[in-house]
């Protein structure tokens, strides 16, 4: 009997993505623009409904027995669901397909041309998030660029994409975070020196439990209260659960900017006067419509209250 062997093929390891490509598709393409995150700001209001709905339709349809256990089991479902979010967001990295060699190379041609204090307000951001984050391997930079094409610009009007311009944040992505910086940004080092200050902050381990947990109050919690509550209990939980979590996103934010004070007042006077610029022209609708975000999801205080504390506390002396 004659038999043959087969040597297996080799197996090829799978192609990484490059840096910048992959930043621009999922923070620039996918979320950059405002009005698509404008749509994310109603989702309480809708799983709220959704959960009253199903629950309505449970306490109607059903005997009390099996209508606790039909709720009852769900909300289980939301809870599991929400625990496993909850723990893929501290240990699954968003970005692990990338080829992090290309975001060295990125990093490099991006701050070769950089004024020497804007390089240094960028590298000692880097060391600071690396302390926060013990598990980090490399802080890197990104800064958004093909915005949308259309008047994107904060020398007429302004736009939706134009904040993204003067805005930075940090992604904590377990071994790799990156730093997200507009490009106008990094014409100004002070203002830049406080808006990455106020980011750092965010980036500490108890406040990034806060947000998730937050976060997962906004995809579970609101829905699990409209499935589980009965009516008369609901009108008492839901305000105050919205209040609470209002209040945590607004002591969030203003401690950030407490501890933003150290880069000085001049810093963050640059930086609110850029902000305000970058707001786009308001109608009449875009006034209903952001009032109607601000009641639904307040993630942040108003600007003007936030610059007024701001120019306050800069000028107290340090502790």
């Amino acid at each position: 009997m004659k038999t043959t062997s087969h040597t297996a093929p080799a197996k090829t390891p799978p192609l990484r993505g490059d840096f910048a490509e992959a930043m621009h598709a999922k923070y620039v393409a996918k979320d950059g623009h405002k009005a698509s995150k404008r749509r994310i700001l109603i989702v309480p209001a809708l799983l709220l409904a959704v959960g009253i709905g199903l629950g309505s339709a449970a306490r109607a349809g059903l005997s009390p027995a099996w209508a606790t256990a039909v709720t009852g089991a769900l909300a289980a479902l939301i809870a599991g669901w929400a625990v496993s979010a909850f723990w893929v967001a501290f240990r699954v990295d968003p970005l692990r397909d990338v080829d992090w060699a290309t975001a060295d190379a990125y990093e490099q041609e991006l701050t070769s041309g950089l004024h020497p204090d804007v390089r240094a307000v960028l590298a000692r951001a880097q060391d600071q998030v690396r302390q926060q984050l013990p598990a980090t391997a490399r802080v890197h930079l990104y800064s958004p660029d093909q915005l949308p094409e259309h008047a994107c610009t904060l020398d007429t009007t302004g736009c939706d994409c134009a904040r993204m311009r003067v805005n930075a944040a940090v992604l904590p992505n377990r071994r790799h975070p990156v730093i997200l910086v507009g490009d106008r940004l990094l014409d100004e080092p002070a203002a830049l020196a406080y808006v990455l200050a106020h980011e750092v902050n965010h980036a500490r381990r108890p406040w990034l439990l806060v947000y998730s947990a937050l976060q997962v109050i906004t995809l579970a919690g609101w829905l699990g209260m409209g499935l589980v509550l009965p009516w008369h209990a609901l009108v008492v939980v839901a305000p105050a659960v919205w209040v609470a979590t209002m209040l945590l996103h607004w002591v969030n934010e203003l401690a950030a900017d407490i501890a933003a004070r150290t880069t000085g007042p001049d810093a963050a006077r640059t930086f609110w006067t850029m902000l305000r610029a970058a707001r786009p022209t308001r109608t009449a609708l875009s006034r209903l419509t952001g009032a109607a975000m601000a009641v639904l999801a307040p993630t942040h205080p108003p600007i003007t209250l936030r610059a007024a504390l701001a120019d306050r506390i800069a000028h107290r002396p340090l502790p």
